[in-house]
């Protein structure tokens, strides 16, 4: 199983903590997590709609009508 599939496995409150693990004792395999993953910040627009940056869907070979995993935070302004 490849870290990224544990990872969509786990509850998004735990992804954090297993992330530090990861930097700490397992260099390799966080390279790897990040080389699996697109981490992006979206504005919400109408009726709750984002979109995925154009780099990152190339990134990931993302196509029109292609299934994605989404992890939803709000991140708070100063």
């Amino acid at each position: 199983m490849k870290v990224g599939e544990m990872l969509a496995e786990m509850d998004i409150e735990d992804i954090p903590q297993a992330l530090d693990l990861l930097r700490k004792h397992a260099k390799g395999t966080f390279n790897q997590v990040i080389e699996e993953n697109s981490t992006f910040a979206v504005e919400v627009g109408d009726q709750g709609r984002v979109t995925i940056p154009s780099a990152e869907r190339r990134k990931q070979d993302i196509e029109k009508g292609d299934l994605v995993q989404v992890y939803v935070r709000k991140i708070e302004e100063d």
